[in-house]
Protein backbone atom coordinates (compact mmCIF):
# COMPACT_ATOMS: atom_id res chain seq x y z
CA UNK A 1 0.00 0.00 0.00
CA UNK A 2 2.92 2.62 0.72
CA UNK A 3 4.26 1.76 -2.47
CA UNK A 4 1.18 2.52 -4.41
CA UNK A 5 1.00 5.48 -2.57
CA UNK A 6 4.46 6.59 -3.20
CA UNK A 7 3.66 5.87 -7.03
CA UNK A 8 0.88 8.10 -6.91
CA UNK A 9 2.21 10.93 -5.12
CA UNK A 10 5.66 10.95 -7.11
CA UNK A 11 4.08 11.08 -10.34
CA UNK A 12 3.41 14.49 -12.19
CA UNK A 13 0.25 15.25 -13.07
CA UNK A 14 -1.19 17.76 -15.62
CA UNK A 15 -4.62 18.59 -14.14
CA UNK A 16 -7.16 18.69 -17.14
CA UNK A 17 -10.52 20.52 -17.01
CA UNK A 18 -12.46 17.49 -16.29
CA UNK A 19 -11.71 17.70 -12.15
CA UNK A 20 -12.34 21.12 -12.23
CA UNK A 21 -16.11 20.73 -13.82
CA UNK A 22 -16.50 17.55 -11.71
CA UNK A 23 -15.90 19.55 -8.57
CA UNK A 24 -18.09 22.60 -9.42
CA UNK A 25 -20.60 21.68 -11.22
CA UNK A 26 -22.53 19.23 -9.78
CA UNK A 27 -23.72 17.86 -6.58
CA UNK A 28 -21.81 18.94 -2.88
CA UNK A 29 -21.03 15.22 -2.24
CA UNK A 30 -19.21 13.62 -4.41
CA UNK A 31 -17.95 9.91 -4.36
CA UNK A 32 -15.06 8.35 -5.92
CA UNK A 33 -12.93 5.09 -6.29
CA UNK A 34 -10.24 6.83 -6.62
CA UNK A 35 -7.30 6.89 -4.44
CA UNK A 36 -5.75 10.11 -5.85
CA UNK A 37 -5.78 13.32 -4.40
CA UNK A 38 -6.73 15.13 -7.92
CA UNK A 39 -10.34 16.06 -7.17
CA UNK A 40 -9.26 17.48 -3.96
CA UNK A 41 -6.23 19.27 -5.58
CA UNK A 42 -8.98 20.76 -8.17
CA UNK A 43 -11.28 21.57 -5.38
CA UNK A 44 -8.86 23.84 -3.63
CA UNK A 45 -7.88 25.40 -6.55
CA UNK A 46 -11.28 26.17 -7.63
CA UNK A 47 -13.52 26.73 -4.79
CA UNK A 48 -11.15 28.28 -1.84
CA UNK A 49 -14.20 29.07 0.14
CA UNK A 50 -15.47 25.58 0.62
CA UNK A 51 -13.06 22.47 -1.12
CA UNK A 52 -14.23 19.49 -0.58
CA UNK A 53 -13.56 17.85 2.23
CA UNK A 54 -12.14 14.29 1.70
CA UNK A 55 -13.64 10.99 3.58
CA UNK A 56 -13.19 7.49 4.12
CA UNK A 57 -15.58 5.02 4.88
CA UNK A 58 -13.12 3.32 7.43
CA UNK A 59 -13.56 6.85 9.44
CA UNK A 60 -17.38 5.89 9.97
CA UNK A 61 -18.98 8.54 11.89
CA UNK A 62 -17.25 11.20 9.49
CA UNK A 63 -19.30 9.70 6.63
CA UNK A 64 -22.47 9.39 8.54
CA UNK A 65 -22.53 12.93 9.32
CA UNK A 66 -21.65 14.08 5.94
CA UNK A 67 -24.40 12.45 3.96
CA UNK A 68 -26.97 13.67 6.54
CA UNK A 69 -25.06 17.32 7.06
CA UNK A 70 -25.35 17.65 3.00
CA UNK A 71 -21.33 19.25 3.26
CA UNK A 72 -19.29 19.60 0.43
CA UNK A 73 -17.76 16.04 0.56
CA UNK A 74 -15.22 13.46 -1.36
CA UNK A 75 -16.24 10.10 -0.37
CA UNK A 76 -13.62 7.99 -1.00
CA UNK A 77 -15.21 4.83 -1.34
CA UNK A 78 -11.80 2.84 -1.83
CA UNK A 79 -9.42 4.68 0.05
CA UNK A 80 -6.51 7.93 0.08
CA UNK A 81 -3.11 7.85 -1.07
CA UNK A 82 -3.15 9.80 2.15
CA UNK A 83 -3.99 7.42 4.26
CA UNK A 84 -2.66 4.13 3.78
CA UNK A 85 -4.36 1.73 6.03
CA UNK A 86 -7.38 2.60 3.86
CA UNK A 87 -7.06 1.17 1.45
CA UNK A 88 -9.36 -1.31 -0.56
CA UNK A 89 -7.63 -3.37 -2.79
CA UNK A 90 -7.15 -7.38 -2.14
CA UNK A 91 -10.08 -9.65 -1.81
CA UNK A 92 -9.91 -9.93 1.60
CA UNK A 93 -10.74 -5.86 1.73
CA UNK A 94 -13.45 -5.57 -0.71
CA UNK A 95 -15.10 -8.70 1.77
CA UNK A 96 -14.60 -6.69 4.93
CA UNK A 97 -15.92 -3.68 3.29
CA UNK A 98 -18.49 -4.59 0.82
CA UNK A 99 -19.25 -8.20 2.37
CA UNK A 100 -19.58 -11.85 -0.29
CA UNK A 101 -22.93 -10.88 -2.64
CA UNK A 102 -25.04 -13.18 0.10
CA UNK A 103 -24.15 -11.59 3.15
CA UNK A 104 -23.73 -7.73 2.80
CA UNK A 105 -25.72 -6.90 5.57
CA UNK A 106 -24.21 -4.53 8.03
CA UNK A 107 -20.95 -4.03 5.56
CA UNK A 108 -19.91 -0.49 5.83
CA UNK A 109 -19.61 0.15 1.71
CA UNK A 110 -23.64 -1.14 1.15
CA UNK A 111 -24.47 1.23 3.76
CA UNK A 112 -23.23 4.24 2.85
CA UNK A 113 -24.13 3.39 -0.73
CA UNK A 114 -27.40 2.98 0.45
CA UNK A 115 -27.81 5.94 2.63
CA UNK A 116 -26.16 7.94 -0.65
CA UNK A 117 -28.74 6.76 -2.96
CA UNK A 118 -31.80 6.32 -1.23
CA UNK A 119 -34.29 9.21 -1.41
CA UNK A 120 -31.70 10.97 -3.74
CA UNK A 121 -31.25 12.45 -7.23
CA UNK A 122 -28.13 10.96 -8.52
CA UNK A 123 -25.98 11.86 -11.37
CA UNK A 124 -23.49 8.98 -12.80
CA UNK A 125 -19.93 10.43 -14.60
CA UNK A 126 -17.79 8.16 -16.02
CA UNK A 127 -14.73 10.08 -16.79
CA UNK A 128 -12.33 8.08 -18.98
Amino acid sequence: MKKISDLFNQASIKITDSPYILTTSFSKLIVTTNYDTILETASRQSIKDEPLKPLLPCLKGQVDEAIQSNERCLLKLHGSTEETTSFILTSKQYQDFYGKPSERSGKPLPLYLEQLFSGKSCCLLVVV
